[in-house]
């Protein structure tokens, strides 16, 4: 999500007025963390961050913003206790029932918090990723195993495609399935919630109160050239990477093209 930072995310809370508690679902490395843990400093605002698997040491976000928490569960289990949430970023287990039932559990408290969502976008948009199935319902958990998936294929590739080290659903577009049709769903049973999608580096969802923002709200405040650069700087990083992949294929090939010769004459 940090790549919607300075584009999206970090122009639409400055305009946000009075913000004291910023929550994070998913820190990773805390790349993205780092940026709100400055941004709280500066607000007067505390930062919760909730990933029971962050791969840094929390120190450093403390460093940045000594009103910050890191909580060592998963986001269903955290979220119940947490109360007067302003923002809130969520890109933890992608999957339709972890991502509806974090939705109800902030519509269940005193006010609906400004939500950015990552990962409405293709591959995670209709199928479910399951970080660990235990963690889910039989009964909401669609099949799955640790397969790759490939851009224009329902189904999973073995050993090739992306996140084949994952637990992907094996049906993708089926009900219940995937973090766009999670948001889709809450949003239909939830008239006054609305959503507005940027596209780009798995899509971001910004989901909102009807009530107190509206579409133009935000669309006058994302820098859409700035978020096109991002994106386009990232196409050309890994057209670089395929084209010198591709240049080290042909030096190898030559070279056993090249000991092969050597071993027939031999």
């Amino acid at each position: 999500m940090r790549r919607f930072w300075e584009s999206t995310i970090k122009p639409i809370i400055s305009n946000l007025d009075n913000i004291k508690h910023i929550v994070e679902v998913g820190s990773d490395r805390g790349y993205n963390t780092e940026n709100l843990a400055k941004f709280c400093n500066s607000h007067g605002a505390k930062l919760t961050v909730i990933d029971p698997f962050i791969k840094y040491e929390f120190n450093k976000i403390k460093d940045l913003n000594l009103n910050s928490i890191h909580l060592n569960k998963i986001s269903l289990e955290a979220l119940k206790d947490l109360k007067d949430i302003d923002v809130i970023l969520l890109d933890g287990d992608h999957n339709w029932y972890t991502v509806y039932n974090e939705l109800c559990v902030l519509n269940s408290n005193n006010k609906f918090p400004l939500i950015f969502a990552h990962d409405v976008g293709w591959p995670y948009d209709r199928r479910d990723l399951y970080y660990n199935p235990n963690d889910i319902p039989d009964e909401f958990t669609n099949d799955y195993e640790k397969a790759g998936m490939i851009l224009g294929f329902n189904n999973l590739f073995k050993n090739k495609g992306l996140n084949t080290h994952l637990y992907n659903s094996i049906e993708r577009d089926i009900s219940r399935c995937g973090v766009l049709t999670a948001i889709e769903d809450f949003c239909n049973n939830n008239s006054n919630i609305d959503v507005y999608i940027i596209s780009g580096f798995h899509d971001l969802a910004i989901i909102y109160d009807k009530r107190i923002y509206n579409y133009y709200f935000f669309d006058k405040l994302i820098d859409k050239t700035l978020h096109m650069k991002s994106l386009e700087k990232e196409r050309l990083q890994y057209l670089i990477k395929s084209k010198d992949s591709e240049n080290t294929i042909k030096k190898l090939k030559s070279k056993i093209e090249q000991l092969s010769e050597v071993s027939a004459d031999d």
